[in-house]
């Protein structure tokens, strides 16, 4: 089922109506959804979420079946500033003046945003503050669109040129992308909750690394021999 218990509704912000879901008890957890996706991204872990947190996902303005601002030269109404507002103004809508976020892709931009300008809204460590400040430093510059090129629309466009003159086109091509050192996330948290769930106990005794039970089985016979030598004497 999709989104089962949970509650669809549009909540109105200074700036326009957005859409989402609710549903649960417990802290308030916000989730912010990545780019091009809706809250419905969610729809698998938010149930599970909302069994401890109290869950509310909203479609990101501009984003399905939220406002959708007229943009601007500056590109003003779609920053992450003007998102995080947004989200203080949702979650104050529901009561909760400070709350965790859960967030993906755009979303995370805009949690690094709405922890850097609403520091006393966000629960969060003072270090995952100075990563936010970092990124958000990172990211931030003038916008020059001059300094861009998009190789799809120049290959197309020297494409339908060269056919109108009944010729062919000289195409840019990138070169093809090379295997990364890819390290499998899932696999390491498997691992690490596999290691935490261990008992000090096991560690020590039948889970112990295959060269240290060596060494104690050696050094137990070597004890042993020791002992009946005496006992010979």
């Amino acid at each position: 089922m999709f989104f089962p218990t949970f509650t669809l509704e549009h909540v109105t912000l200074t700036e326009g109506s957005v859409r989402l879901r609710h549903c649960g008890s417990g802290p308030p957890l916000l989730l912010l959804h990545g780019n091009p996706q809706t809250h419905a991204m969610w729809h698998a872990v938010a149930p599970a979420l909302a069994q401890r947190f109290t869950v509310i996902c909203p479609d990101l303005r501009g984003y399905g079946f939220s406002f959708k601002p007229e943009a601007t030269a500056d590109h003003a109404p779609y920053a992450k500033k003007a998102m995080a507002r947004d989200a203080v103004e949702i979650m104050q809508h529901f009561g909760h003046t400070r709350f965790c976020v859960g967030s993906h892709d755009r979303g995370a931009r805009v949690a690094h945003r709405l922890a850097l300008d609403f520091p006393d809204r966000v629960a969060f460590k003072k270090q995952e503050l100075d990563l936010a400040k970092s990124l958000v430093q990172s990211l931030a510059g003038e916008w020059r669109p001059e300094k861009y090129t998009d190789d799809y629309r120049d290959n197309l466009m020297k494409v339908i040129k060269a056919k109108m003159r009944g010729k062919s086109a000289d195409l840019v091509s990138e070169e093809p992308a090379r295997d990364s050192n890819v390290v499998d996330l899932m696999e390491r948290l498997r691992r690490s909750i596999e290691a935490s769930g261990r008992a000090p106990s096991a560690r020590r005794g039948r889970h112990a690394r295959p060269e240290k039970a060596a060494s104690q089985s050696q050094t137990r016979k070597a004890g042993s021999k020791k002992r009946q030598g005496r006992r010979v004497a």
